[in-house]
């Protein structure tokens, strides 16, 4: 009887490990239930409730249209919402914050703040950070929000309607390196604002509708290449504290001003941009033909 005792409690034991074992993907649904295990055949509700379920640089995907809610991403992980419209609908709260080590990948996400939201996904980690044809909208502070030192990508992205706050802002007390790619950013305060030991390269980017298109502050430095930024308040502007602002490809018009530099910032520009005129404060310094 004991040998038979034995093996059932073992048996029951692995029935409970395996109950609650992470999967390297799991699945959520608009009519799942996060008490499920988050699989395919019986999703959860959320991505918070996803997230617990899913293993170490796992994926969490998505299976038909729906809201899922807030998370806190603190392991490596991608979250996909392939072809639906997969949101996260946040009010008071930051959508998105990301805090690990580890690789973090989200792509085909709609989040939405209804204007109360504080930031679309805030990144407090030093791990590699992908965000990929995502669209953020309608945050009181940033649309991104990178103050842990990562790397960050972002990539075919959509970021608008944050007249109080920053499309992408980059601050923190390690070095930021963030890299801005075919993305449109539209009616900020600030579409990216580089600060404290943050360089950003800025690629193929349209920047509209803005009060600043991109500022540099606090000893930072922004690369921008093949980019437009249109009707503006101001285009670029470099301020105190020695930030630099580098110009190639770009066209700046039909802003308030051009550019806006205070040294001892400076604001380099190729032969090859094309900077209105008029309405520019302090001086370009010239860079040839780049």
């Amino acid at each position: 009887m004991s040998k038979i005792r034995i093996a059932l409690s073992l048996t029951i034991l692995l029935i409970a490990g395996s109950a609650f074992a992470q999967a390297s993907r799991t699945w959520v649904s608009g009519v799942g239930d996060d008490a499920n295990p988050c699989s395919r055949t019986a999703p959860c509700k959320t991505f918070a409730g996803a997230i617990s379920k899913t293993a170490t640089n796992g994926e969490i995907s998505v299976l038909d249209p729906g809201g899922y809610g807030a998370v806190t991403i603190n392991k490596g992980m991608r979250i996909d919402g392939s072809s639906f419209v997969s949101s996260a609908l946040v009010s008071g709260v930051n959508a998105i914050v990301i805090n690990t080590t580890d690789r973090v990948q989200l792509s085909h996400l709609k989040i939405n703040g209804i204007t109360t939201g504080l930031s679309g996904i805030s990144i407090l980690s030093t791990g590699p950070v992908t965000i990929n044809s995502c669209e953020i909208m309608n945050f009181a502070s940033n649309g991104i929000s990178v103050t842990g030192g990562a790397q960050v990508q972002v990539i075919n992205t959509q970021i608008y309607n944050m007249p109080s706050g920053n499309g992408i802002l980059g601050q923190a007390g390690a070095q930021v390196n963030i890299m801005i790619d075919h993305c449109f950013i539209s009616n900020t305060n600030i579409g990216v604002h580089t600060s404290t030991n943050t360089i950003a390269n800025v690629t193929h980017t349209a920047l509209s509708g803005n009060t600043v298109g991109i500022q540099s502050d606090k000893a930072s430095i922004a690369h921008v290449d093949e980019c437009t930024l249109n009707s503006n308040g101001t285009g670029v502007m470099s301020l105190a504290n020695s930030s630099t602002i580098r110009l190639y490809h770009t066209m700046i018009q039909q802003s308030n001003a051009g550019f806006n530099v205070t040294a001892p910032s400076q604001i380099f520009s190729a032969q090859n941009n094309s900077i209105q005129a008029v309405g520019n404060t302090g001086t370009l310094q010239s860079m040839g033909q780049q």
